[in-house]
């Protein structure tokens, strides 16, 4: 059956004022209940524990394995049965198909400095509990353990490296090994830190902590996620940074211009935004992309239809088409996109209302976000379309003569990047 380790194993049980509980009792119940729950010595789940689970002369607990049957909670009391409140807990789940047994939680450890003044350092059987901070920044510092068996199963040291310099070196008794290996483990980076244990026979690693620069180092220099982003408004190359595995690039094709009316009280419809296309793409053999960025289009200045926008590419991995431009009072059509992973279209532009008080129509709104405004002719008023402002945007058309139609916005690609 499937088992976990209970994270009191290996802890060592102490009162309110952190003196260690000789022959502490750790008892299992059922959830919310007094029934008791067998637990186990082994991850297998072949010899139980005896009810209660006994700390030994130092008041620390031996490994206990909790299976899938029931939700569990535990009571704590000392040797003589005064309950220690904080070893109290309740509704804790039950292992869950599949588990392993790989790792507890540390016990609750007295820190001891260190520094290379004081190496190597000769633990003994008796130093076990301890946790060690070593200064290494006037030379390595070497931790000798004692052998496994003189420590006992459950029981370890934990290992925190203070400085940036040197090394924090553990070495095994003798023939012993660490996780499977007879040579010494060593720790380079500052604020690593690792939990040893003993299973009776060999040390185990069963906690690590390790700084950012470690996991980084490990992962060829760059952890994990977003690493940066690049805004592209120019025709040019995207490079990939170094560390870079994939990206998110998102290209927006150029807005369309507003038209601009011939006549008095004749509105122009507004320029349509150009689509958009967003495309999740490994790089991690891809040095640099070429890329287009769709120009906006201008309104019109001499009566007349605007500019339809321009397309936006992004190597072969997409193309998103900008917006078209108005046909006399009607709004232009939203540019497509074709290639990525979710192609979305621009916004139309939007179509004028003609005659006295009337206007020209909005520009379309892009991925970005809105086109420019209509020019509105009021009753003694004249208007000009509004520019568009978000990338890919559509310029607004114009009502009445001897106004322009606003101009459409450039598209844009924008790329996340994220690490390994």
């Amino acid at each position: 059956m499937p088992t976990i380790l209970s994270f009191l194993s290996g802890r060592q049980i102490t009162n309110d004022s952190g003196v260690p509980q000789s022959g502490a009792k750790l008892f299992h119940y059922r959830a919310t209940t007094t029934t008791p729950l067998t637990v186990w010595q082994d991850e297998g789940a072949t010899l139980a524990h005896a009810q209660p689970v006994q700390a030994d002369a130092g008041g620390f607990l031996p490994l206990i394995y909790i299976d899938d049957t029931f939700a569990w909670k535990t009571v704590a009391t000392t040797a003589a049965g005064v309950t220690l409140p904080q070893y109290g807990f309740d509704n804790l789940a039950a292992a869950e198909a599949g588990s392993t047994a790989t790792g507890f939680a540390p016990p609750l450890f007295p820190w001891v400095q260190v520094t290379s003044a004081g190496s190597p350092v000769n633990l003994a059987a008796a130093d076990a509990g301890n946790a060690y901070e070593a200064d290494t920044t006037g030379g390595s510092v070497t931790f000798n353990l004692p052998s496994a068996a003189s420590v006992g199963n459950g029981k370890g040291f934990v290992f925190k490296k203070t400085a940036a310099a040197n090394s924090l070196i553990v070495d095994p008794s003798g023939t012993e090994t660490i996780d499977g290996a007879s040579a010494s483990y060593t720790m380079l980076s500052t604020n690593d830190l690792i939990g040893i244990y003993s299973n009776g026979a060999a040390w185990y690693i069963v906690d690590i902590l390790q700084a950012p620069a470690t996991l980084a180092a490990a992962l060829g220099g760059v952890l994990p996620g977003l690493q940066s982003l690049q805004v592209i408004i120019a025709s040019g190359t995207w490079t990939k940074p170094a560390g870079i595995s994939k990206i998110l690039a998102i290209g927006t094709g150029g807005g369309a211009g507003g038209g601009d009316s011939n006549s008095s009280n004749v509105g122009m419809g507004g320029g349509a935004a150009g689509g958009t296309s967003i495309a999740l793409v490994d790089v991690s053999a891809i040095a640099s992309e070429t890329v287009t960025i769709g120009a906006g289009g201008p309104g019109s200045t001499v009566g007349g239809n605007g500019t339809a926008g321009g397309n936006t590419t992004f190597g072969a991995h997409f193309t998103a088409n900008g917006g078209g431009a108005n046909s006399g009072g009607q709004g232009g059509v939203g540019g497509t996109a074709t290639g990525g992973d979710m192609n979305i279209p621009g916004g139309d532009g939007l179509s004028a209302v003609t005659g006295d008080g009337g206007n020209g129509g909005q520009g379309g709104t892009s991925f970005w976000g809105g086109g420019g405004r209509g020019g509105y002719d009021g009753d003694s008023g004249t208007g000009a379309g509004g520019n568009a402002g978000a990338y890919g945007a559509g310029g607004g058309g114009t009502h009445h003569t001897g106004t322009n139609g606003g101009g459409g916005k450039a598209g844009v690609v924008f790329v996340l990047e994220f690490g390994a």
